[in-house]
């Protein structure tokens, strides 16, 4: 049986970068930086070699977020903890749902052969 894992709503693609408008240089910010570190906690780092199928149900606050606005950002983060690279995932079912009291994300990987 493939387990399961629960993670923290990602950072939308919005609220990853930000810019200095005085150094004109481009960063991370704080929570795009710490959810890496969030996924850790929950998932084994253990990064596999092969081939993944990824499934994610995404449980927005609000059903107007886009299906996609946290993707990257989870995708991304897995890198160094369940796969060594992103390009690995083969395959990628994602639904959203909404449920206001309980934002996250289920999450279930797959090796494949």
């Amino acid at each position: 049986m493939v387990p399961k894992y629960t993670l923290p709503i990602p950072p939308s693609v919005n609220k990853i970068w930000r810019s200095n408008f005085k150094s004109g240089k481009v960063y991370k910010t704080e929570e795009a930086t710490n959810y890496p570190r969030e996924i850790a906690k929950v998932v084994p780092i253990n990064p596999t070699t092969k081939r993944v199928a990824l499934v994610a149900h995404f449980y927005f606050e609000r059903a107007n977020r886009d299906i996609d606005s946290g993707l990257k950002t989870l995708l991304d983060s897995l890198q160094k903890i369940a796969y060594l690279n992103d390009s690995q995932v083969d395959s990628l079912e994602v639904l959203k749902l909404k449920d206001k009291n309980n934002p996250r994300v289920e999450l279930w990987i797959t090796e494949l052969n």
